[in-house]
């Protein structure tokens, strides 16, 4: 360890703060040992369910829909030849429902994703 650098156990500081008004509340992002904890002031998120639904606006920008579907339509194919590809060769069934699902799942990776990094570089988000 470092020269100067104390080793804090992280829940003295976050019981230490508990009292601390939201606006001044600062959370540790970093406890490895290896750096100094680094700390950012943010509020504490609402309980009334306006992250969710602030999320999922966000989620349903335009641009983020864009890219989304573009990634679901790669992945989605590549997953749908390793899961279904002797199916496919063989000329028999397949599972529609998993085809489905090969797109679905990527989409809201990528959807959720997008949208919880727009929040994050957004100033209040």
């Amino acid at each position: 360890m470092a020269p100067g650098i104390q080793r804090t156990n992280i829940n003295s500081i976050s019981s230490s703060v508990s009292s601390v008004p939201s606006v001044a509340r600062f959370i540790p992002f970093s406890t490895t040992g290896i750096h100094p904890p680094h700390f950012c002031y943010r509020s504490p998120p609402p309980t009334d369910g306006t992250v969710m639904d602030s999320l999922l606006q966000t989620a349903l920008q335009p641009h983020i829909v864009r890219n989304a579907v573009k990634i679901a339509l790669v992945v989605g194919s590549v997953l749908n030849l390793i899961n279904q590809g002797e199916a496919l060769w063989r000329g028999s069934g397949i599972s529609w429902p998993h085809v489905l699902l090969n797109f679905l799942v990527p989409y809201c990776v990528a959807s959720y994703s997008a949208a919880k990094n727009e929040r994050v570089r957004r100033p209040g988000g």
